[in-house]
């Protein structure tokens, strides 16, 4: 199964808005199932990742395919508008505006016997 890992600074003071994601993500349940449905997304994964430099979330993403549909136009619906004001107001990234992730690198993978 292909993987999609991304890793974003927390605003400082917001470590309680990341950790209330799931409630978001809840709250427009039926859009969110849709949606990953659509991008063929068989597991979603958010980590909260405090430390003394920071705090960060970790998000993986796996995928039964090559998770091309991930990446797609928001719109106007009320998943994108409060998914939009959430990234904006947790981490300051304007998923609106042209972003460029940032570079991730596999430095390591260890897998068992037997395990393709």
């Amino acid at each position: 199964m292909p993987w999609f890992a991304a890793a974003l600074p927390v605003i400082p003071g917001k470590e309680d808005d990341a950790r209330k994601r799931g409630e978001g993500f809840r709250k427009h349940l039926d859009e969110y199932v849709r949606l990953n449905e659509g991008a063929r997304l068989k597991r979603h994964l958010e980590f909260l990742q405090e430390s003394p430099m920071g705090s960060m979330t970790i998000t993986l993403y796996e995928f039964d395919g090559d998770g091309s549909k991930l990446g797609r136009a928001f719109t106007s619906s009320e998943y994108d508008t409060w998914w939009l004001g959430h990234v904006k107001d947790v981490h300051g990234v304007d998923l609106g505006q042209p972003f460029t992730p940032p570079k991730l690198s596999l430095v390591h993978e260890w897998k068992a016997p037997g395990v393709s």
